[in-house]
């Protein structure tokens, strides 16, 4: 009895460690395949499904918000039809975010494009809705003539910023850099979860 209570132990033992060892490697192979699907073939195609979604809203220009805004806001504007574009940089600092010259840019923006009502915000991607939720907040003057609306390509559940069109929610596993964070020298504020 003791001898069959022994074997029946390490039996347990052993398949409890394979079990670990699996599930460990499937939780790895799934992490892998999400940052594989992130690629920016992916990026491109939840990008033409968003600006189907925007298309329907047609805006009357459109503002990114940084670097990732820059980038699909770019892309975006021209997919829309040549829409006028404009770029609020933002600049990290801890847990604060700041956007240097946006009142500058914003204004600008509305004594250029005179008869502009609607204007699409736009970012790559949201994490937590720090970015979009501050540049509501602190530009709620400059924006107050158009009617707004935000777009990101990804937001992970934990955004809790107001988002009128969302390329895709997740991923799943949300990763520490984006297809479009190349070089070392990208402050990647979605590592510390500010976007």
């Amino acid at each position: 009895m003791a001898a069959e209570a022994i074997a029946f132990s390490v039996l347990s033992l052993i398949l409890g460690a394979t079990g670990v060892f699996f599930g460990a490697g499937h939780w790895r192979e799934r992490k892998r395949l999400a940052r594989q699907a992130l690629s920016w073939d992916y990026c491109f195609l939840v990008a033409e499904e968003l600006c189907r979604k925007i298309g329907k809203w047609d805006p009357d220009l459109v503002i990114g918000i940084g670097r990732s805004g820059g980038i699909w806001g770019g892309w975006m504007a021209g997919n829309l039809g040549s829409k006028p574009l404009a770029v609020v940089d933002d600049n990290y600092r801890s847990d604060d975010v700041s956007f240097p010259a946006g009142s500058l840019v914003l204004n600008a923006m509305k004594t250029t494009y005179p008869s502009a009502r609607k204007v699409l915000v736009i970012e790559g991607a949201s994490s937590r809705g720090t970015t979009i939720r501050r540049f509501r907040a602190e530009f709620r003057e400059e924006l107050s003539r158009w009617e707004v609306r935000f777009a990101v390509l990804f937001a992970a559940n934990t955004s809790d910023a107001e988002i009128a069109f969302v390329g895709k929610e997740g991923p799943e596993h949300w990763p520490d850099e984006m297809p479009w964070h190349v070089q070392k020298g990208w402050i990647r504020a979605m590592k510390r979860g500010d976007s």
